[in-house]
């Protein structure tokens, strides 16, 4: 499911594993059923959108355009289109398994792109598609589970759970609303633009409204991202495809 963009670098944390607790099972269980069902998750393993949105750098607030793909497990692709200044800004992002691109164009130039921070990034935005499908997090094997007390997203009681990825030890917590069992929002400690743009460490909060239902399993249509509680970004999606499959030059990442 299509759930982030530019994702974040998470702190590591050395976890032991364990299954998920009887009250923490119930609350990933409602969450299966509440975006579609077990059977239709599975079924339905990738999606495809257009999405148009703004965010805010450095004091400067860019409207951008583009297309964002995923499909379970460990693909994920974003590609966006925007305007700095006049000057044509575009990023080409894909993971697919342990294979990443990172493409960066300013003006009709090339910006290095692709460090190892820049590839942990991809990765942990790669996981969060994985965690949209919700029941992977049920996987003992791969993801660690540890619920967290109840809180309040939007003033709607909301089911915490910390989920750590045992391969990267890299943790995210996950909200899901008491009343629906859909997740409303992720939060995690990563990378993000500072005051003038560089990149610093952030608490970065996603958060998912607008709930669609296509192909009998939820989408939400929009995401706010805020970094250390101001907003970084907003966008909507369109066009949205929950689809089986999508061919695999989608992911093509030796182009």
């Amino acid at each position: 499911m299509i759930r982030c963009i530019l994702g974040a670098v998470v702190t590591a944390a050395l976890v032991t594993p364990a299954p998920a607790d009887d009250a923490t099972k119930k609350v990933i269980d409602k969450a299966i059923t509440a975006h579609g069902g077990l059977e239709n998750l599975k079924k339905y393993k990738a999606a495809k959108a257009a999405m148009k949105g703004d965010m805010s750098v450095a004091g400067t607030e860019i409207t951008f355009e583009g297309t964002v793909a995923s499909e379970f497990p460990g693909k994920y692709k974003v590609a966006v289109d925007a305007s700095v200044m006049g000057q044509k800004l575009s990023i080409l992002q894909v993971a697919n398994g342990d294979k990443m691109k990172n493409r960066v164009s300013f003006g009709g130039m090339d910006v290095s792109a692709g460090s190892d921070e820049e590839k942990e990034e991809l990765k942990a935005a790669s996981a969060l598609q994985d965690m949209g499908q919700i029941y992977p997090l049920l996987d003992d094997k791969k993801f660690s589970l540890k619920a967290e007390s109840d809180a309040e997203v939007d003033g709607k009681k909301v089911a915490v759970v910390a989920v750590t990825v045992l391969d990267t030890k890299k943790t995210v917590t996950l909200s899901f609303d008491k009343a629906t069992g859909l997740l409303v929002k992720t939060q995690r400690k990563g990378r993000g633009p500072g005051p003038d743009g560089s990149p610093k460490d952030v608490d970065e909060e996603s958060f998912f409204s607008d709930f669609k239902k296509i192909n009998g399993v939820m989408q939400a249509m929009k995401k706010t991202v805020k970094f250390d509680g101001a907003k970084f970004m907003s966008y909507t999606l369109s066009g949205v495809e929950v689809l089986e499959t999508l061919p695999k030059s989608t992911f093509a990442v030796d182009d």
